[in-house]
């Protein structure tokens, strides 16, 4: 092949970047939005995760210990005061990404669509009753986990989905207290530690 038939690259016009200057500037920008998504996120997966666990604590808790009625009778003001301490706290926050008005829309879908499922199954065993809630948010946490690309929420809602199963097989007459425990203790202690440091 003669000098004059090898490929040259076109010209670069003034002000133009280069490959390493352009790479550089993608990495920039993808370190921005990782940044920005894990801030976003925090506003739906801190405080909430926090108040929540104490509510699984509290609510599975009652689910062992107090009769049928009383024991769901329970989670009506737990859940209240836990949906009002969420949206109180939420004022505070100064990232906004529109992540929070899909959260919460989808917080309300898996509410009354877990509700729906419970009347289906009500006739089951106790512990089947108790345990289905939890797994089915648990779910929910694992989906929002996944699109929102948040390894450690998604560790959380697959250790709590895979749990009712295995307590229910294992030890049915005491999964409740401890399906409360492991899920509790797991959104309490990511709730925290995200509050302490908010870039995890």
């Amino acid at each position: 092949m003669e000098a004059s038939e090898l490929p040259v690259s076109p010209p670069r016009s003034v002000g133009e970047p280069g490959v390493e200057e352009a790479r550089a500037a993608l990495l920039a920008a993808r370190s921005v939005a990782t940044r920005s998504g894990r801030a976003a996120r925090g506003n739906v997966a801190r405080a909430a995760l926090a108040v929540w666990g104490v509510v699984w604590l509290l609510g599975y808790a009652g689910v062992q210990f107090l009769p049928f009625g009383l024991a769901w009778a329970l989670w009506v003001p737990l859940g209240t005061a836990a949906y009002a301490l969420v949206r109180y706290w939420g004022r505070e926050e100064t990232v906004r990404s529109g992540w929070e008005a899909v959260f919460l829309r989808a917080w309300w879908v898996m509410m009354f669509g877990t509700t729906a499922i419970m009347l289906i199954v009500i006739p089951a065993p106790f512990a089947v009753v108790a345990l289905l809630p939890g797994a089915l948010w648990g779910l929910a946490i694992l989906l929002y986990a996944v699109v929102a690309d948040d390894r450690a929420l998604a560790l959380l809602g697959g250790t709590i989905v895979l749990a009712a199963p295995l307590l229910r097989m294992g030890v049915p007459d005491w999964s409740p207290l401890l399906f409360g425990l492991i899920g509790g203790c797991g959104m309490l202690a990511l709730g925290v530690i995200r509050a302490r440091s908010p870039w995890r």
